[in-house]
Formats: structure tokens, C-alpha cells, sequence
């Protein structure tokens, strides 16, 4: 990895390549938490009653088979979750509706690179107006059920 010339000095490109590969295992070392890793500590906060009695060193086969049933119980909490984002998921997927809010979503973070999905997708729904005419039409559904209720007294 040396570069070298002829009288066997470094090579200034010698100490960038250097310079970029401790700037690269920097990088490394902050790595992010992944969904499902974010989905096990909520999981676990959520239950630190389940944590607190899970044994990190079990002396005897009762307190192993209460760690397995703590980590079978902790797994199916978190499959629950996942399951539960990639239904959400699909909703939004098979919603014609919902596809053309997060295209719009898509097209404001394009505008605007600085912008987080979450803060552009406020903003779309704050711009929207199904959201609007999707509430006006349950109202008027609703008085028109209470309208026949009433009349049919």
C-alpha cells in the first residue's frame, strides 16, 4: 500500500490514503441501530420486569429454562412489532391515497435535502386536503345515520 518513487520517499498520496482509512474506521466505530435492534430495546424497556429477572449466569436448569422463556417471550414481543410496521406498511403500499402522500413526501425531500421524511411528511398532511374531505364525509355519514335513527323513532 506504500507508494514509493524512485529515491523511496512516501508519496503524498501515500498519507491521504491514510488519512482516509482511519477516517473510514471512524465511521465505523458509530455504527446506527437497526430497526429491529431499536424494536428489541423498546421491547425490553418495556418489559425491564422480565429483564430484571433474566439471570446472566443460571446455576441451576430452572433459572435456564426461565432465561429461554424470557428470550422466547421478548422474540415474540418483537416479531408482534415487525409484523406490526410491515402490515403499516403494506396499508400504505396498497392505498392509492396514502401512495400519493408519500410520493409528495418524496418530492418535498428532494426539494429540500436537509429535510427529514418525518418533518416533510407534517408538512404534506398539513398541505393535503383528503385528510380534510375524508373526515367531512365520515361527519355527514354520521348525521345522516343519526338523521335515520332519529326518524325512525
Amino acid at each position: 500500500m506504500n507508494k514509493r518513487n524512485e529515491d523511496d520517499d512516501v508519496i503524498d498520496d501515500d498519507v491521504t490514503e491514510r488519512e482516509d482509512d482511519l477516517t473510514e474506521n471512524e465511521e465505523d466505530d458509530t455504527v446506527e441501530e437497526t430497526y429491529l435492534e431499536m424494536v428489541a430495546r423498546e421491547v425490553l424497556e418495556e418489559h425491564k420486569d422480565l429483564h430484571n429477572a433474566f439471570i446472566s449466569d443460571p446455576q441451576n436448569p430452572e433459572e435456564v429454562s426461565e432465561n429461554e422463556s424470557i428470550k422466547k417471550f421478548i422474540a415474540l414481543k418483537v416479531r408482534a412489532k415487525v409484523l406490526e410496521s410491515f402490515e403499516c406498511r403494506q396499508q400504505w403500499e396498497d392505498d392509492e391515497q396514502l401512495t400519493k402522500l408519500f410520493r409528495a413526501c418524496k418530492r418535498a425531500m428532494k426539494q429540500d435535502p436537509d429535510l427529514d421524511a418525518l418533518v416533510a411528511m407534517k408538512h404534506v398532511l398539513r398541505k393535503d386536503n383528503s385528510i380534510k374531505d375524508v373526515i367531512e364525509r365520515a361527519l355527514e355519514e354520521e348525521m345522516e345515520v343519526d338523521d335515520e335513527d332519529d326518524s325512525d323513532e
